[in-house]
């Protein structure tokens, strides 16, 4: 049951436009679309200073400068951009170091499994079986 009336999920496709982008501190990187949103990516990012695939910084925004909000579009994205078994964590810093220049979310990824996370293997309910019931995805093109 969908309380919240929300639209279904919707599923967004592959990565498509994928060009060179130039990060403000020089650091060169790639943009892409996954569509409707425009994705940046850096393949380092704090300490992780290998350019080898393993670490990567991805800045979601969307195409129409709205607000990045949905859990399940960010999966996507990561699973697009970086593949299905990469992990990803967003970091809600202390004031004294916060960035708000824009309607941006950032993904701190990496291909190996990150040292926290939920226990156990993958759990994934529809809309009837779920405690907080999860919106249902639109009927063509739901990701399994």
């Amino acid at each position: 049951m969908n309380i919240a009336r929300e639209q279904p999920s919707t599923y967004l496709g592959p990565v498509t436009g994928k060009k060179p982008y130039r990060f403000h501190d020089g650091v060169l990187g790639f943009e892409c679309d996954v569509g409707e949103y425009q994705v940046c990516v850096r393949w380092d990012w704090g300490a992780a200073k290998l350019a080898d695939g393993t670490y990567a910084l991805l800045q979601v925004c969307r195409a129409d400068g709205g607000s990045v909000f949905d859990w399940r579009h960010l999966q996507q994205i990561k699973n697009a951009v970086c593949g299905p078994e990469w992990e990803a964590v967003e970091v809600f810093p202390a004031e004294s170091r916060l960035k708000d220049p824009s309607n941006a979310r950032y993904l701190w990824a990496s291909k190996d499994q990150l040292p926290f996370g939920l226990p156990g293997g993958r759990v994934v309910l529809n809309s009837t079986e779920a405690f907080a019931p999860q919106r249902p995805f639109e009927k063509h093109g739901a990701p399994q």
